[in-house]
């Protein structure tokens, strides 16, 4: 019995002080402690820690580099609840925190301000570098440090590195005052614990923002994300307006100058003169313009024209690693829509000649300068604008055009040679118009009074159709300097719809709306002017004399394939011998 009851009291005298001194698991105070040496940072309540040791239980050296100092301030400490022991999906590594880093006073209602946050996976690039940050000032390790309660605190450098991807929602009240990056709240060169934690969500972008590739497609201050090709300032119904009216113009203005290509082709021994055979260069160009534009039509043309590989829209074209669509388009829209403006100039001046009374042979010999200019200073501009990478897709048009993102680029390159063809053409109108009216030149010229009223009507059509296509060029540009001057209000409500879609994903009671968006009336003018314009071009040819003219060939043709069906080819008649080839000159003879 002796030895039994010996041992049971040296049980007792170990057991006891343990359970006296055992801190409950209930407990605020954290269940170890740290001695280390604190040194004060001037001007604040800030605390460098030297001294703590490393998972070797080696103390760390004074004279190491940053990452083996960290910052404390004085705080009181909470031991992490079983319900609360994450930090934006990930465990915390530490069993205490606290709650002196922010305004908050009770652990649910930080965990709801928390949650808020993960409105930022929306900005790719900025959810993978705050994550660490948000957790280091919401949930930071706590621990008794010299026999106090100590936080440990992020560092400068861990705030500042969000600023740039952040900065679209830093300067909002999406960011409260404790997390704004200040040296007094966060001390320079620190280390901290959870710039080691390990997060598993991921960020994704919200509509209208896709996942971009390249970083000169991410959306200002979104890094990661770019703009998606549909465009955003513009209703779905609105873009089947659009799409519509240009299918529908597009096509009628396209077989409209195609007729006129015809008709010219067809007799073309007798229409290649000046100044008519001007009018089949201007709806050549229209027709190849037209066909531009029709492209998007065909099956998956529209995005693989407008938008790249990542889905995002394409600008600042021509790119490595993308497709020539874009650039094709643009050529044929652009080339040619130039080239059909410089022989518009052209048809004014021979217009302005002809109602002067001049021969027409001082025009034909400027023929081959018609040439020259007309399609070498479309190919100057178009290889200027490629060379700049001015290239820019748009969603709603599904086009490539130049200077959709730059608009000093498309002032320059496009309403330039707008505004030259609306002072040159201008000024030979007024001179024809003048000389028209006048009607000297014509009165000594012309005996024939039929000639003389068939040729006026010729000039007056000539001069309602000139006038009324700078009519379209005036309206046009009108458009354009509409969209330059309220380009900058329509970009800011997107921003404003950006930033209230990221904010208030988890908020089921805001709307969020853009509140200046684009005209689609302005657009569709802008788009009846140009198509309106190659319209009017071909109307040059909707006269009795084309009709006259398609009637002969039909006969032609007619007659040609009579002829093939009625006799025998060469080699029949050869088989046949010399008498069958006698019959037959005979019967050509009769």
């Amino acid at each position: 019995m002796m030895p039994s009851t010996f041992i049971a009291s040296c049980l007792l005298l170990f057991i006891l002080p343990a359970a006296l001194f055992a801190t409950p698991a209930s407990s605020s105070t954290p269940a170890s402690s740290t001695q280390g040496d604190l040194e004060a940072i001037n001007g604040t309540t800030n605390y460098r820690l030297y001294g703590k040791k490393g998972k070797d239980d080696k103390p760390w050296l004074i004279d190491l580099d940053s990452r083996h100092i960290h910052c404390v301030r004085r705080s009181r400490c909470l031991e992490v609840n079983a319900t609360h022991n994450t930090c934006l999906g990930s465990k915390l590594p530490y069993g205490f925190t606290s709650l002196g880093l922010t305004d908050y006073r009770q652990e649910k209602e930080l965990d709801e301000a928390l949650s808020v946050y993960y409105a930022l996976r929306h900005v790719p690039k900025c959810w993978a570098v705050i994550q660490p940050f948000l957790c280091a000032v919401f949930k930071p390790k706590c621990e008794v440090i010299n026999g106090q309660d100590m936080v440990y605190l992020p560092s400068y450098e861990m705030c500042k590195i969000t600023l740039e991807p952040c900065r679209m929602l830093y300067n909002t009240t999406f960011f409260p005052k404790f997390l704004r990056c200040n040296e007094t709240l966060f001390p320079m060169k620190c280390s901290n614990d959870a710039r080691e934690m390990k997060f598993n969500v991921t960020g994704k972008c919200l509509a209208p923002l896709v996942p971009a590739d390249n970083a000169a497609s991410y959306y200002p201050g979104i890094e990661g994300c770019g703009v998606q090709c549909k465009d955003p300032l513009y209703t779905d119904d609105e873009h089947r307006q659009i799409h519509k009216l240009i299918g529908y113009g597009g096509t009628l203005c396209l077989l409209s100058n195609l007729f006129v290509v015809a008709t010219f082709l067809i007799d073309w021994q007798n229409a290649n003169k000046y100044p008519a055979v001007i009018v089949f260069y201007i709806n050549l160009c229209f027709l190849i313009s037209c066909f531009g534009w029709l492209v998007q039509f065909t099956s998956g043309s529209r995005e693989d024209i407008v938008c790249r590989k990542d889905g995002t829209l394409r600008h600042s074209e021509p790119t490595a690693g993308e497709n020539l669509s874009c650039i094709v388009i643009f050529v044929l829209v652009y080339y040619f829509l130039t080239a059909g403006m410089v022989w518009f100039v052209f048809l004014t001046y021979a217009w302005h000649w002809r109602a002067m009374g001049h021969v027409q042979d001082r025009i034909d010999k400027k023929g081959s300068y018609f040439h020259l200019v007309a399609w070498s200073l479309p190919l100057v501009l178009t290889i200027t604008t490629m060379a700049l990478s001015e290239v820019d897709g748009s969603g709603i048009v599904g086009i490539c055009f130049v200077g959709y993102t730059n608009h000093s680029m498309r002032a320059g390159l496009l309403l330039g040679p707008l505004c030259g063809v609306i002072l040159i053409g201008g000024y030979f109108i007024t001179r024809g118009m003048i000389m028209l009216f006048g009607l000297k030149h014509f009165a000594n010229d012309i005996k024939s009074t039929s000639a003389s009223n068939k040729i006026h009507l010729i000039i007056m059509r000539m001069g309602v159709c000139a006038l009324l296509t700078l009519i379209f060029i005036l309206v046009a540009i009108a458009c354009h300097v509409t969209e330059f001057r309220h380009s900058t209000e329509w970009a800011e409500s997107l921003r404003q719809y950006i930033i209230c879609r990221i904010t208030s994903v988890f908020d089921e009671n805001s709307v969020c709306k853009i509140e200046n968006r684009p005209s689609v009336g302005v657009l569709q003018l802008h788009l009846l002017c140009l198509f309106s314009s190659g319209i009017l071009m071909s109307t040059w040819c909707w006269t009795p004399s084309s009709i006259e003219t398609w009637k002969r060939y039909i006969k032609n043709v007619a007659r040609r394939s009579s002829r093939k069906s009625r006799c025998p080819n060469t080699r029949s008649l050869h088989r046949l011998g010399p008498s069958a080839r006698t019959l037959r000159t005979r019967a050509d003879y009769l």
